[in-house]
């Protein structure tokens, strides 16, 4: 494979290549709650789209056939869907088997991501396009289905309309 933004992505994936500021995939996911909110250089790995990000304009960019990897090869695939459980887990949420995602130390967790303006709410929006354009969308439609209950529930006035637009449109 040709050393790509997009080979970039499958190998970080695929062969758990230390490409992220000099971690691995299996580096960042083992990464405790605290190092997961300091650390700002991941998520554009984790969940990559297809336009730069302002925040790590070296993370890699999704190619055509870095979708298509990501829809046929069942590795990238379960590596994609762990790193999901892992970031659902940091906002408080947990994946069950019948595909829902529900609150698990939710109140701890929001607290954490829980106010107007703060920066999770931009890494979520980032997951929820990454996980449509990577074939994850029926993932990225149960935990806005998720987030949607937050937002009419405990995040209230905590969550801001603009914020829940932007998630909305990501799953469009």
């Amino acid at each position: 494979m040709t050393n790509t933004k997009s080979s970039d992505l499958v190998r970080f994936y695929r062969d758990n290549a230390a490409l992220s500021g000099g971690k691995s995939l299996s580096d960042i996911l083992a990464l405790d709650d605290g190092r997961l909110e300091e650390i700002h250089d991941y998520i554009q790995w984790l969940f990559p789209l297809q336009e730069s990000s302002m925040f790590n304009p070296w993370a890699p960019l999704v190619t055509k056939e870095d979708q298509e990897a990501f829809r046929k090869i069942p590795e990238l695939k379960k590596r994609l869907f762990n790193a999901a459980l892992r970031m659902f887990n940091f906002y408080g949420f947990k994946w069950q088997t019948n595909g829902d995602i529900v609150p698990q130390n939710f109140d701890q967790q929001f607290a954490r991501w829980g106010f107007p303006g703060n920066h999770n709410h931009l890494r979520i929006t980032r997951m929820l396009k990454s996980l449509c354009l990577l074939g994850q969308r029926p993932l990225a439609l149960a935990f806005f289905k998720a987030l949607t209950k937050v937002y009419h529930g405990d995040g209230k006035g905590k969550i801001t309309v603009e914020t829940f637009n932007f998630w909305k449109a990501a799953v469009k």
